[in-house]
């Protein structure tokens, strides 16, 4: 009797995992757990979805520190996310004190430190950055040298360079209005550029994020350069080749956005300058651009890539430039 009693129970654990592995593979889940199942794996692969600490340090204009706020509860907004701000305080104030911040303003739940900046602030940026953030957001509205040159300020530079975290850097043009702009963000056009390479998804995931269930609507646009497909790679033959892949590269990330809630413009181009091309779609209808580096920093200065320079540059509108680390 004991030897049956111990086969019995032996067997049966040997049965059950094969027997509910077939049963539940013949199970049609409904069509709510398999959109359910969907968004789960979506999130344990995402960018936004992970994010649990975000650094926005204040500094410089309060307008433009009042868009980047934006910007940043537009993205954490429906994730569970611990907002910081940092501020940088002169001698003889309170450090003590919690300082009003347009990022306490913008999000009500957000908390903010003050630091002292007598000096090296840039340190003090970066020194608080590495206690376990996941993203640091810069507001930045110097460009230098239009092209040639580092592009921001020597703070921000000196930020952009030794981040132990990813950035989110928001590049606003100096005659640009960020209060406009920032009005205008929960209703307007966010035009997001993919290039075809791995980092594009976490641009369209912020620009997703930001647009989720509002008015905003999310411009995927590919451009194909046309003398480099038709002088070097074989003609008008590859160049409708190369249009085909790009218009397979703005459909599977525009159903990443659409299965988001969000509403989602695709495009291919076909232009002699993409860059241009890519300004000239953002001065048509763009409210923000949004790009992903996927270079590696530089020794001399901050450095995002050729593309995204250009597009910092030239820009009529701001741009959010994420780099993931």
């Amino acid at each position: 009797m004991y030897s049956i009693i111990l086969m019995v129970a032996v067997v049966t654990c040997l049965m059950a995992p094969p027997i509910l592995r077939w049963t539940l593979s013949h199970v049609e889940p409904s069509e709510e757990e398999r959109q359910r199942l969907e968004a789960e794996e979506r999130r344990t692969e995402s960018f936004v979805g992970n994010l649990k600490r975000v650094l926005a340090p204040v500094r410089g204009n309060a307008e433009q520190a009042a868009l980047a706020a934006k910007v940043v509860r537009l993205i954490t907004e429906k994730e569970d996310v611990e907002v910081t701000s940092l501020t940088l305080h002169e001698d003889g104030h309170d450090g003590k004190k919690r300082p009003r911040t347009p990022v306490r303003d913008e999000l009500e739940g957000a908390r903010s430190i003050a630091r002292p900046s007598e000096d090296e602030p840039s340190q003090k940026i970066l020194a608080e950055a590495g206690r376990g953030y996941d993203l640091l957001v810069l507001g930045a509205t110097e460009h230098r040298g239009n092209g040639s040159g580092q592009l921001f300020d020597d703070l921000t530079e000196e930020v952009i360079q030794d981040s132990p975290c990813s950035l989110l850097v928001l590049s606003t043009p100096a005659d640009d209005d960020p209060a406009r702009r920032a009005e205008r963000l929960t209703e307007g056009r966010i035009l997001v550029p993919l290039s075809g390479s791995d980092v594009d998804r976490y641009a369209a995931e912020v620009g997703f994020a930001m647009a989720a269930e509002r008015d905003s609507q999310v411009d995927l646009v590919h451009v194909v350069s046309g003398p480099q497909h038709t002088l070097r790679m074989g003609g008008d033959e590859a160049l409708l080749d190369a249009v085909r892949i790009g218009e397979d590269i703005v459909a599977k990330a525009g159903a990443m956005g659409e299965a988001m809630g969000v509403k989602v413009n695709t495009d291919v181009l076909v232009a002699d300058h993409p860059e241009q091309a890519i300004v000239e779609r953002a001065d048509e209808r763009a409210d923000l651009v949004v790009l992903a580096s996927g270079r590696a920093p530089v020794t001399s200065r901050a450095f995002f890539g050729h593309r995204i320079d250009y597009v910092i540059n030239h820009a009529p509108c701001p741009v959010a430039v994420v780099d993931v680390r």
